[in-house]
């Protein structure tokens, strides 16, 4: 099939985010084609390293139902498998069947969270972690302190980590200091 990528999505690309394993921030406006931007960044990672895996956090269960649809639409296609989880506060034997053969893994951070406490050793696997709604991170609320203690926790965990933050709302100033943090470059945004 033909498609043409959007100049926002142009830009992306352009500067780097395929090209290199570096974290970055994707601010732009809503329907400027960032979703589409991690999904390229996840299927790049998918084929540059066989086996690792992909965690793509949306900060609501509605979120996480939508985008694993619309993540499933083009990688099952090429023999990706893109799953959620949700729920409860454990992790049964299905969701354990599903961590062990998913490739993208679609999860809330509360999940992701504590997936981390039962299962640390899933992390070691991981190569790229998507952060939808990034611009919660210093809100003042509880879910925002989780998310910032996870990705404290992940970069620890896993150095080599590529971490993409994405947000509608977020401020160029902003950006770019959540860049500087996740990636030790302002310049990646």
């Amino acid at each position: 099939s033909k498609f043409e990528f959007w100049a926002s999505q142009l830009n992306a690309i352009n500067q780097g985010i395929l090209m290199t394993d570096e974290s970055y921030v994707i601010s732009m406006p809503t329907s400027t084609g960032k979703t589409f931007i991690a999904e390229l960044s996840i299927l790049d990672n998918l084929i540059k390293y066989p086996g690792k895996k992909c965690i793509y956090i949306a900060p609501f269960r509605a979120l996480t139902t939508e985008i694993e649809s619309e993540l499933s639409k083009n990688l099952s296609k090429i023999g990706f498998s893109v799953s959620t989880l949700t729920g409860s506060y454990e992790i049964d034997d299905f969701q354990d069947l599903i961590l062990d053969e998913t490739d993208v893994l679609v999860a809330t951070p509360e999940k992701i969270d504590l997936l981390f406490r039962l299962k640390p050793e899933f992390f070691s696997n991981i190569s790229t972690l998507i952060l939808d709604e990034g611009h919660i991170i210093g809100d003042q609320k509880e879910r925002s302190s989780i998310v910032e203690f996870l990705l404290i926790r992940l970069k620890i965990k896993i150095p080599y980590l590529k971490i993409i933050l994405i947000s509608a709302v977020m401020p160029e100033l902003n950006a770019q200091e959540f860049s500087q943090w996740i990636s030790s470059k302002k310049e990646n945004v």
